[in-house]
């Protein structure tokens, strides 16, 4: 993916797309909430000595938000409660129930919508195969975790924290409910349309980027995104409320990218 190569090389080559090093976290700050995964709040540590850096940036008493460096040895403590705590968090509700309506408002034009579109653009539907697949997305979130060690930038560390978390926690979401909820595609080739999986990975992948680099990632990122949607019906893979709910999972604090309320990264680096 172009993002994810760009991301790769201003991290390793020190672009000023990624600024200066942040300074470290006030000593007297005490971490309260994480912005990886679902809104999570985490154990006061014992003390200001054993506690370790917060993977993404937190917020201290103060309110103010600090740029921590990432600590990847927490990364399986901070999955376990993405899954439990943090997925069934009573914040995660609200945008579930708006996701989950907007599908059914759009699902009396499903067959439509997939008439019009299906066999229209054969190039879009084929790339969009391929760039929101499930294997292109997991080699381009490795690439950037064996790129960690060669690059200090915090902000790029972070990001590669995150989206691991967010890829993981994505496909598990998105597969348990392709089990749950059987759904005969528009090609009939099997029953596994709701949700659509390459519509909420790409969404997601576009999310997380996004909230470290802002603007000039997640519009070109959301954009790619979105035409990965429309391709899935294009080549008839999934109707539109399939899609419409992929992306809802992957953009709100229901599903994998959600990044604390607090605003972008503030950090940096």
């Amino acid at each position: 993916m172009i993002a994810t190569v760009c991301l790769l090389g201003a991290a390793v080559c020190g672009s000023p797309v990624c600024g200066q090093a942040a300074p470290p976290a006030r000593s007297g700050s005490t971490p309260v909430a994480s912005e990886v995964g679902f809104r999570v709040r985490l154990p006061e540590p014992a003390d200001a000595e054993r506690s370790r850096p917060l993977p993404v940036s937190v917020v201290d008493q103060a309110g103010a938000q600090t740029a921590p460096d990432v600590d990847f040895s927490s990364f399986f403590t901070t999955l376990g409660w993405t899954f439990t705590r943090g997925l069934f968090s009573t914040d995660n509700l609200l945008p579930l129930v708006i996701g989950g309506g907007t599908a059914l408002a759009v699902h009396p034009f499903d067959d439509k919508i997939s008439d019009e579109l299906r066999g229209r653009a054969n190039k879009l539907g084929n790339s969009g195969n391929i760039v929101g697949s499930p294997v292109t997305v997991g080699v381009a979130v490795g690439a950037m975790l064996l790129a960690v060690p060669f690059t200090e930038n915090r902000r790029f560390r972070a990001l590669a924290f995150s989206l691991a978390q967010v890829y993981i926690v994505d496909y598990g979401l998105k597969y348990a409910l392709k089990a749950t909820v059987p759904r005969t595609r528009p090609n009939g080739e099997n029953d596994n349309a709701f949700p659509s999986g390459h519509t909420s990975t790409t969404f997601a992948f576009a999310t997380v980027a996004g909230h470290y680099y802002g603007k000039k990632v997640s519009i070109p990122a959301y954009t790619i995104a979105a035409l990965v949607g429309v391709s899935r019906i294009e080549n008839g893979k999934h109707f539109l409320s399939d899609v419409v709910f992929g992306a809802t999972l992957a953009t709100s604090p229901v599903g994998p990218p959600s990044v604390a309320p607090n605003g972008r990264w503030s950090g940096n680096a």
